[in-house]
């Protein structure tokens, strides 16, 4: 088994916490936090995506390991959100809503949103935003020019694709299933498989000891120049180079204080499994809801942040229950069989 590098860990966990945060529609969900951890919050999961991309065996081989990584475990918290949801209808006396299901689930299909636990998109666009990357892959791969030529224009043709994606959104023209936001974070991915490629960023270097020196750079240009941006509709504001910036430089600010903190037990624990938390969170964060209504807390803050730590202490013995009970579904070990 390979050693996992804690830090990235402890980047997700960062990440999984800010998603959570935003799905309290607390403060910090609107406004000026909002407008700061919006232009990184997701771009950051494409980049370290990349960072970690392998060729594996050809497109089939490929496919199919991105399939258990990511489409299994999109399809298994499908289901099992519905049955939970089915199952709490019935005890409430609405059985009208399971049998509405079926058609609120195709409309939600259709305006691109997962009936009832949204953020389950991330893993089709990630799935999609993967398979794009690889394809432009194996398209320079096959031109017959030098291998530093070769790396310009693979370069040049990902933010290409951006480009494309990101006009689509400023357009409002909308693909199917995400497709224009995948085309969107295809830079990101780049940027992360050209770091790890290029650069020794995942190991200790002489470099590390001006890493507050990086997040002081990092974190000025994302307070100074961050933008909304609402990736799962391709919505964003301002021009195409500053949105790459600022977004990238957010993500390389995570990424460095991360390697400066290394492991935060909890936090690292949400992101090693961030799969799992991303999945099931927004089921813990209704029934919080609905258990934090029966008692007054005007500010919202203080509700935010509630429902944020116990949504991260329930996704503990949450995670090991999957992964003791379903590890072929929630990432662990392979459902389809890959050589």
């Amino acid at each position: 088994m390979k050693q996992r590098i804690d830090y990235i860990d402890l980047a997700k966990g960062f990440c999984i916490l800010l998603v959570i945060l935003n799905h309290t529609f607390g403060p910090l969900s609107f406004g000026e936090p909002n407008r700061i951890f919006s232009c990184f919050r997701m771009p950051l999961y494409f980049f370290l995506s990349g960072l970690f991309f392998k060729k594996y065996a050809g497109l089939v081989n490929f496919t199919l390991r991105k399939t258990n990584k990511l489409l299994v475990p999109f399809v298994f918290f499908l289901v099992i959100t519905y049955l939970f949801y089915c199952v709490k209808w019935l005890i409430e006396g609405q059985s009208g809503l399971i049998l509405q299901l079926p058609l609120n689930i195709e409309k939600g299909f259709k305006l691109e949103e997962i009936y009832i636990n949204g953020p389950l998109w991330f893993l089709v666009c990630l799935f999609e935003t993967s398979a794009i990357f690889y394809l432009l892959t194996a398209f320079c791969n096959r031109l017959k020019i030098n291998e530093e030529s070769r790396k310009v224009i693979m370069a040049v043709i990902c933010f290409l694709v951006g480009l494309i994606g990101f006009e689509l959104g400023i357009h409002k023209i909308d693909l199917p299933l995400w497709i224009d936001t995948s085309l969107t974070a295809v830079p990101f991915y780049y940027t992360g498989s050209f770091l790890r490629e290029k650069t020794n960023i995942l190991l200790p270097n002489k470099l590390d000891k001006f890493i507050p020196v990086f997040l002081l750079i990092f974190g000025t240009i994302v307070y100074f120049m961050a933008k909304r941006v609402t990736m799962v509709l391709n919505e964003y504001q301002g021009s195409y180079i500053s949105f790459y910036v600022v977004a990238i430089s957010g993500t390389l600010f995570v990424l460095l204080l991360s390697k400066l903190l290394l492991k935060v037990p909890v936090v690292s624990f949400l992101g090693r499994y961030s799969v799992i938390v991303l999945c099931t969170h927004m089921i813990a964060i209704s029934i919080l809801n609905r258990f934090f209504s029966s008692f007054i807390i005007s500010n919202g803050w203080v509700s935010s942040l509630l429902i944020l730590f116990f949504v991260a202490l329930i996704s503990i013995p949450v995670a090991k229950f999957f992964l003791r009970f379903f590890p072929k579904f929630v990432c662990q070990k392979d459902l389809i069989k890959v050589d």
